[in-house]
């Protein structure tokens, strides 16, 4: 007889099976990145004790080979609360001891598959003594000799049947565990000489990234960039990833020459560089042959050019396609316009480039969404070439993105919307835009926990990016918790002091704390800054009329603004006169213009049900009936003390 040994170990709804490193939740395989496993892995076998930062150090690091154990153990810790929806607070799995470690509290039960060790001598004359009577055929003791040594045959038969099948099986464990670990890379932003260069460094950088993100053994995250603009390599360190990737792109008279150089995850400590030289109008042949370098570098297997490439070997339509790329990248009207025809001429020249096609629907979307060209126009064209992209490749993750932002924006389907920002972050998980934009859906849902899960792994994912700071101070004021969203805001301008939109926010968590004239402080520091004459002036004198009339004197001041036929920026977030009417007394006036908003098909309707400046209308029948109107519903409860740690 045998006792069984562990193979895995099941708590809650989770199975972990260490030899693997595999989470599953419900049967689902939940993404956990290599040193997150063996952190679970840790204090699942020391379930109920504590373990010291120290222990695992040691784990992690058994050679000592990383200089900053405190940030990887808080990342991995972070991430880990994160695919447990656990909380930090209120923990049901993982319990932080102040300056002394974690402890694993949930009920932990093994998961058995195999025999492993004998039992005692003891045990088993017990369980002679409790076994049935022995059969007629053992009668006499002769019989009973013969019954006894065919017994110990088919026992050892057993037994080493037993043996094989375990050897066998662990063999196979084995190999399964070495082709699911993968290797985690982050591609630093990178540095560019010559205007050209400055030009497609970015969008180069992200089709590389993209190659590499085909091999099933990468996870690749390519930040969207560092503070002022810098290539810090101490902020790519946050990234927790096993190997950093720093580039620098040149390219003048003609020709290009591309720098890479490949440094250890853990301290950014040199490991190899590789130096191209190619003539201009052949990016695709520089990117063909750093990707292949990189893999071999990286020891991952070559999943072929065309499908890192996006499925096109012409020299041209690539060209077409990065430089459209970049135009996208630099987010004003004109440069969307030059972005969509280099799209267009990409997908004329290759109708089967998928890429090409998902990204001139992202940038429809964005002329759409501000207004350069017809929303209905220009929605329902980013829909067809969306939908043409996943026609040619249904695994590409911006074309999914891309209709769940339609179907968010213009259909308001909040389930569509939500399935398909679902499928482009499981297609990509690297990618925190779709994190975000996960986040911001599930906000206005009113799923604030949900929400800031999300954008909490997509700061993990990219900490040096504002947007996912952005995203989390909106869903903490939205959800009740202004206090949380001040010290975001916070974060962010210590993090971007010129910021112009982290002042912006910085104004609306001091209006929602009721800070009033703080408020119109940071909104007149967001005008100085971004050198807007008419809103200095809408703000100083802002000021003056808040001091002797108080809130609802401004609030008339903002209405006047809108009504004087000026152009103000932010004006769809910063004049809605829903919110104002509200905050000058008339709410008759708010309701009238809130149905106008949902008449119109606007997206600031879409904030009906969770934006604060509406807490005065939440039990009002006509605001009900018209946050119904709208396919939301107001959230009943706000769950507090139930967010990140990371944020604090």
């Amino acid at each position: 007889m045998d006792r069984l040994q562990r193979d895995g170990y099941e708590f809650g709804s989770f199975q972990f099976f260490p030899a693997s490193g595999e989470l599953h939740d419900k049967g689902r395989i939940v993404r956990c990145p290599a040193q997150t496993a063996l952190v679970l892995a840790v204090l699942l076998q020391h379930a109920g004790e504590v373990v010291t930062r120290e222990q695992l150090r040691a784990e992690l690091w058994p050679e000592g080979d990383s200089l900053s154990y405190d940030d990887a153990i808080n990342k991995a810790v972070s991430y880990l609360r994160h695919a447990l929806r656990d909380s930090s607070r209120t923990p049901r799995f993982i319990q932080t001891l102040s300056k002394r470690g974690y402890r694993f509290v949930a009920e932990v039960t093994p998961i058995v598959v195999h025999p492993a060790e004998p039992v005692s001598d003891a045990e088993e004359k017990r369980d002679a003594e409790t076994a049935a009577p022995p059969t007629e055929f053992f009668r006499g003791p002769r019989w009973r000799l013969r019954g006894w040594r065919l017994a110990l045959l088919c026992c050892s038969l057993l037994l080493l049947l037993c043996a094989s099948t375990w050897i066998v099986r662990r063999q196979v464990v084995a190999k399964r565990a070495q082709a699911t670990r993968y290797l985690r890379v982050g591609i630093a932003p990178f540095e560019a000489e010559g205007q050209p260069a400055k030009d497609l460094a970015e969008s180069f950088r992200l089709e590389l990234t993209d190659a590499l993100a085909q091999t099933p053994q990468l996870r690749v995250s390519a930040a969207h960039g560092t503070p002022n603009g810098a290539t810090d390599r101490r902020e790519m360190l946050a990234l927790q990833a096993d190997v950093l990737i720093f580039g620098k792109l040149t390219l003048r008279d003609g020709r290009g020459q591309l720098q890479l150089e490949l440094a250890r995850g853990a301290d950014a400590t040199h490991l190899a560089t590789f130096e191209y030289a190619v003539d201009n109008k052949n990016l695709i042949a520089l990117s063909m042959e750093a990707q292949r370098d990189l893999l071999t570098a990286l020891k991952a297997p070559h999943p072929g050019d065309g499908a890192a490439l996006g499925s096109t070997d012409n020299v041209q339509t690539y060209a077409l396609y990065l430089q459209a790329r970049a135009h996208l990248l630099q987010w004003d009207q004109h440069s969307w316009t030059q972005a969509a025809d280099e799209f267009r001429q990409a997908i004329s020249r290759d109708p089967g480039f998928a890429k090409a096609y998902s990204g001139l629907a992202v940038t429809l979307i964005a002329m759409s969404q501000h207004d350069a060209i017809p929303k209905q126009q220009g929605y329902e064209e980013a829909r067809r070439s969306a939908q043409k992209a996943l026609a040619l490749n249904p695994q590409l993750p911006e074309g999914h993105a891309a209709l769940g932002i339609i179907a968010y924006y213009q259909d308001w389907d909040f389930v569509r919307a939500e399935q398909e920002y679902h499928r482009a972050t499981e297609l990509d998980p690297a990618q925190s835009q779709y994190h975000v934009w996960l986040a911001g859906l599930l906000c206005m849902r009113g799923r604030f926990p949900d929400s800031i899960r999300e954008v909490d792994l997509a700061h993990t994912l990219d900490p040096a990016w504002k947007a996912p700071y952005m995203a989390a101070i909106f869903i903490f004021y939205s959800s009740g918790q202004p206090e949380r969203a001040l010290a975001v805001a916070q974060q962010l301008i210590q993090m971007e002091p010129d910021s112009a939109i982290a002042h912006n926010q910085m104004g609306w968590t001091y209006w929602y704390m009721g800070q009033y004239a703080r408020a119109v402080g940071e909104w007149q520091q967001m005008a100085v800054i971004e050198k807007d004459a008419n809103r200095i002036a809408l703000e100083k004198q802002g000021a003056r009329i808040l001091l002797k009339g108080g809130v609802r004197a401004y609030a008339e001041l903002r209405l006047q603004a809108m009504e004087s036929g000026k152009t103000w920026n932010h004006a769809s977030t910063d004049f809605v006169p829903s919110e104002w009417f509200i905050y000058a007394g008339q709410t008759d006036n708010a309701i009238a213009a809130l149905s106008i908003q949902i008449d119109r098909h606007d997206p600031a309707a879409l904030q009906i049900a969770v934006d604060p400046a509406y807490e005065s209308l939440r039990h009002d029948a006509r605001f009900q009936m018209l946050v119904r109107r709208t396919g939301l519903s107001i959230p009943t409860t706000l769950r507090r003390n139930a967010w990140r740690d990371i944020w604090e």
